[in-house]
């Protein structure tokens, strides 16, 4: 069963490698698309550098404080009443 984002980031900060390994993999296209942005002889660096900082910012995420789908619904309604 697939978990969601919310849940593997829970995980990873529990110190689950397999869920850190999970976001890392969900976010690999995109990784992979940014590497392809710099040179042949940077890509692998580049790579590497935003991994580290995936996994520095998944391990400090404030879960806690994290705006949830009512947030969402409640700032879509004020911009739709401008």
């Amino acid at each position: 069963m697939e978990k969601d984002l919310y849940t593997l980031v829970s995980l990873a900060q529990q110190g689950d490698r397999g869920a850190l390994e999970s976001i890392l993999e969900m976010f690999s296209p995109l990784l992979n698309k940014q590497k392809r942005m710099v040179g042949l002889n940077d890509q692998d660096d580049l790579l590497q550098t935003l991994r580290e900082l995936l996994i520095e910012k998944t391990l400090h995420f404030d879960i806690e404080h994290s705006p949830d789908f009512s947030h969402f619904k409640k700032l879509k309604g004020e911009l739709n009443d401008d």
